[in-house]
């Protein structure tokens, strides 16, 4: 299916009637922000083409801007509308969740400093308050995990407060979070190997070594505001075809991926390096419905 083409959705006057429109909206404005992200990776990273000029996409940037605060307030009249609003409660977090994502991502899609992302501290601490809710209610209602979701969950939203957000104890109760709220594959995304990305980036950035068991993660002392320099910070990263099993400090086989990290180490361009990450099963076993 096509990403469907800038402003090509419906919101009439501002206003929504039924969750499902909301999230119909929300998906389209998702896709034109995942677009805008890849057409300037050579604005922002300066690598590859320029697929679109600077000025096009600034003008795009603060259309799309205006466009998600349009579709915020329109949610939060049709949250206050609601009748059943407890049987819906948990879209509506996930909703909420997806679009202070797609609003970060938006904002800071061209600038070149992984620095201007220590300005959302106070969105990633509400997206931990949202997920922390959806656990809450996943407890209450006695919900079982499933092994797969055709859609998008809360685990890739999660994933990017760990990879973004660099205030350590928000990072690492986002980890904690992602791992008590997803499936095992969430549509493209896959729980394990986003965890083992995080983990590995977390303690890139912040010079420490992570236990497997973050359920309770463990903070180090006076380190939790204590912000990686932008020269450490990791601007993406890309699997690598190249896998081995190895045995770990404790006897046991593991299964390890190579990756691909682009960092900006001073005032040169950005550089590829490569790490391993760890991942708790084979990174090529097969999922079945």
């Amino acid at each position: 299916m096509p990403i469907p083409e800038y402003r090509d959705w419906q919101m009439v006057n501002g206003v929504f009637t039924t969750l499902r429109h909301a999230q119909e909206c929300l998906d389209t404005l998702a896709c034109q922000t995942v677009r805008l992200m890849r057409m300037v990776e050579h604005h922002r990273l300066g690598i590859g083409p320029e697929l679109q000029s600077l000025e096009s996409a600034t003008s795009q940037q603060k259309m799309l801007e205006q466009d998600l605060e349009v579709w915020q307030a329109a949610f939060c009249g049709l949250r206050r509308n609601l009748r059943s609003r407890t049987k819906q409660e948990f879209r509506l977090l996930l909703l909420e969740m997806r679009w202070r994502v797609a609003r970060i991502w938006t904002s800071t899609c061209l600038s070149q400093d992984e620095r201007i992302y220590d300005q959302y501290l106070a969105s990633f601490i509400r997206i931990i308050e949202l997920a922390s809710q959806a656990k809450v209610q996943t407890a209450l209602s006695g919900t079982v995990r499933g092994t797969f979701s055709f859609g998008m969950g809360f685990s890739p939203l999660l994933h990017f407060v760990v990879l973004k957000c660099r205030f350590l104890e928000i990072r690492l109760a986002a980890q904690s979070l992602m791992m008590a709220l997803s499936c095992s594959r969430e549509s493209l995304w896959d729980s394990a190997t986003m965890h083992a990305i995080g983990t590995k980036v977390i303690e890139i950035e912040h010079g420490i070594t992570l236990s497997m068991d973050t359920s309770k993660p463990q903070i180090p002392q006076g380190d939790g505001y204590v912000l990686p320099g932008d020269e450490k910070r990791i601007r993406d990263n890309a699997l690598e075809p190249d896998t081995e099993c190895c045995t770990d400090n404790h006897g046991t086989e593991v299964w390890r991926r190579k990756i691909r990290f682009l960092i900006k180490p001073g005032i040169g361009p950005v550089k590829s390096v490569y790490d391993w990450v760890t991942i708790a099963y084979h990174p090529h076993e097969n999922y079945h419905l």
